[in-house]
């Protein structure tokens, strides 16, 4: 009798787990094209299929729901248990989205990071809510409750992923800034002008393709510059591209691999193009701020290679020398060596924790290139490399 229990208890399980498998997989085919449904709709700005507010999320969650009872139907499986947990579990991730956001912010202000924390709160909790609404409604703990979990797990990823692929809207844009869509297009914004300065902002890639950053950021070029943008919660800021992050230049950061991406526009690399915007930013936030222009470019005259000729004076020496050590920005470099260049004495070099190095070279204790009554400075940082290829030089030349 004993033995008889065992086989069918084994039949049973069996044909659960059978079950489960042909469930995932045909509602893995529907939910993919029920989610396109709902994304076009919310595109389209059709009330009900949003991501983040519950109110508008109505059509969104019935659909989804629908489609999984659906598949549960047809597989002979409990349609009110993967019904009431797919739904428990839309609801609860979509109503929560804001509370993880903001705790997630709270935590890092590293963007990255707040993702995964945002992502991780959100699927904690759509997977509580759908077991603990598939059990209650009389599914089998084992498989109808946990396996809807999964799917409104599986529902938030997708919805989390479509939240960074939207296109920019007039709310997105910084006040002063109007945005201008296509007839072709009417629901993305394709050009952006600015009523403060007059400037012009074209979508990369245009409205059928258009070109985005890690973030899934829509790419904004600057037309009279070439410089590239995004706008994001009424800011215009910097794209993030394969770790080029403005405000944390690390020697690690520009060391590693950067996935070039090209303008379809202009055939010019985006990548690169951001990675100078990017050190420019750094640079006028750090105390070398006075080294550079409002446009960008670096004070004094354009010299051959990456000097800049400076001012002259009567004794470039002393000027030179003083221009170096404000490259201190009062710090105190972790080591300083004196430096005798053609038996000119005087020179030295200071390098700093944070990578910073400083190069002072009186007249006469330059190459060839160089007259021989001029002084040299040098500053070497990561920002300033990624701007010019390696040092920037600073000529003083003498009256």
């Amino acid at each position: 009798m004993n033995e008889e229990k065992d086989q069918e208890a084994a039949g049973i399980s069996h044909d659960m787990a059978c079950w489960g498998i042909f469930r995932q997989h045909m509602w893995g085919i529907l939910k993919q094209h029920l989610q396109m449904v709902s994304d076009a709709l919310d595109d389209a700005h059709v009330a009900g299929f949003g991501t983040k507010d519950v109110s508008n999320a109505w059509g969104r969650i019935g659909i989804e729901t629908a489609g999984n009872a659906l598949i549960a139907g047809l597989a002979g499986g409990n349609i009110g248990s993967v019904a009431a947990s797919t739904a428990a579990g839309d609801v609860a991730t979509i109503a929560t989205r804001q509370w993880a956001e903001s705790v997630a912010r709270s935590m890092t202000d590293d963007a990255d990071g707040q993702r995964v924390i945002e992502n991780v709160l959100s699927n904690v909790i759509g997977a509580g809510a759908g077991a603990a609404a598939g059990a209650a409604s009389g599914g089998d703990t084992t498989v109808n409750a946990l396996s809807g979990a999964g799917y409104a797990s599986a529902i938030q990823q997708y919805n989390e992923a479509h939240e960074n692929e939207k296109t920019v809207e007039q709310k997105d844009l910084p006040t002063g800034y109007v945005g201008t869509s296509s007839i072709d297009n009417p629901k993305v914004i394709h050009h952006v002008y600015s009523e403060y300065n007059g400037e012009d902002y074209d979508l990369v890639g245009g409205a059928g393709a258009p070109v985005r950053d890690d973030k899934g950021n829509v790419i904004f070029r600057q037309r009279e510059t070439g410089e590239y943008f995004v706008f994001v919660n009424n800011k215009k800021e910097i794209p993030e591209i394969n770790g080029v992050h403005t405000g944390h230049t690390t020697v690690s950061q520009h060391s590693a691999t950067i996935t070039d991406i090209i303008d379809p526009d202009t055939n010019k690399s985006v990548s690169d193009r951001v990675k100078i915007q990017t050190a420019l930013n750094d640079l006028y936030s750090s105390h070398l701020s006075y080294l550079v222009n409002q446009d960008g470019t670096f004070i004094g005259e354009r010299g051959t290679g990456n000097a800049q000729i400076m001012p002259s004076s009567s004794d470039p020496n002393t000027t030179a020398e003083t221009f170096a050590r404000q490259a201190f920005g009062g710090q105190v470099p972790s080591r300083f060596r004196p430096l005798t260049v053609k038996n000119q004495t005087g020179g030295w070099a200071a390098i700093f924790a944070d990578g910073m190095a400083v190069t002072y070279r009186p007249a006469g204790a330059a190459s060839f290139r160089t007259k021989k009554d001029m002084a040299t400075v040098e500053i070497n940082t990561d920002s300033i490399r990624n701007i010019k290829g390696g040092n920037l030089k600073f000529k003083f030349p003498k009256d």
